[in-house]
């Protein structure tokens, strides 16, 4: 007599295979997407503590946006990032806009650098770079937007256009008060660039490299103009922020509206409970 296996056998231990499978592939994927986002915590650390050794040098954090010229305070602390190569590529003292600076410098536009402490792992348009206008220079959009307070037209946080925030000017305490926080990148990658931003309104960074609380944090979308007007991540349930202390913080999406604009506002004297 000759040993096999039977045809049901086998349709058995295919689907036994099969559940097994089935059973240890959320698993994979919760691991994979925890692994993400411990990196993306990492990246927000890198950031708020390359901009304390910034605030140690110059006494202040740099300059939310610059105004009228649009430098950004990302491409401020690329020095605090050990990234001086590409910090001394960028013309500050250029007679044009920031936008025109880097259009100058045709195939060596900086702009065409990658970062990846700058992009969320758990971004699908991670690495893409913007490069439609050559008058306006190529540029990588950002995950990571500074936080200028709970109203674009009243900013009171730390980070908007021709600010210059001391740590003795955060009242409401470092740990209280949000410094950085995630956006997804839309998938026209036309708003959130790292070095350069002219923002909506024209001229003020809001929504480019920095945003306001205004609408509070909710889930969002990378194919709708509306979701670039407020926070939100890639991760499930909620996204992370960097407080001014440089702590970095997954903040919920069920949180109350209220709670994050308090948390904005850097001396708002708001008594804020548990979140």
């Amino acid at each position: 007599m000759r040993r096999a296996f039977t045809l049901v056998e086998l349709l058995v231990v295919i689907a036994i295979i099969g559940i097994l499978i089935a059973l240890l592939l959320p698993a994979v994927q919760a691991a994979r997407g925890a692994a993400r986002r411990m990196q993306c915590s990492n990246n927000l650390k890198q950031i708020g503590l390359a901009l304390h050794n910034y605030h140690n040098v110059h006494r202040g954090f740099p300059i939310g946006n610059v105004p009228d010229r649009y430098w950004t305070f990302q491409s401020m602390i690329l020095p605090q990032l050990e990234q001086e190569p590409l910090f001394s590529r960028l013309d500050y003292e250029f007679p044009g806009d920031c936008f025109r600076a880097m259009a100058a410098a045709g195939a060596d536009d900086p702009g065409r650098t990658v970062l990846p402490v700058f992009q969320c792992p758990s971004e699908p348009n991670a690495g893409r770079l913007y490069d439609r206008e050559p008058d306006y220079g190529v540029h990588m959009p950002t995950n990571y937007l500074g936080v200028s307070g709970d109203s674009w037209t009243q900013p009171n946080g730390i980070f908007y256009s021709g600010s210059f925030v001391r740590i003795s000017d955060i009242r409401d305490g470092t740990s209280n008060t949000l410094m950085m926080g995630e956006r997804g990148i839309p998938n026209d990658l036309e708003q959130g660039w790292y070095l350069c931003a002219a923002g909506t309104p024209l001229g003020t960074g809001n929504q480019d490299n920095h945003l306001s609380t205004e609408l509070g944090l909710l889930p969002g979308r990378n194919d709708n103009t509306l979701h670039d007007a407020h926070y939100w991540s890639w991760h499930p349930n909620g996204a992370q922020f960097v407080f001014a202390d440089g702590s970095v913080h997954f903040l919920s999406y069920s949180i109350d509206k209220a709670t994050v604009q308090a948390l904005s506002t850097r001396a708002g004297g708001e008594v804020i409970g548990e979140y």
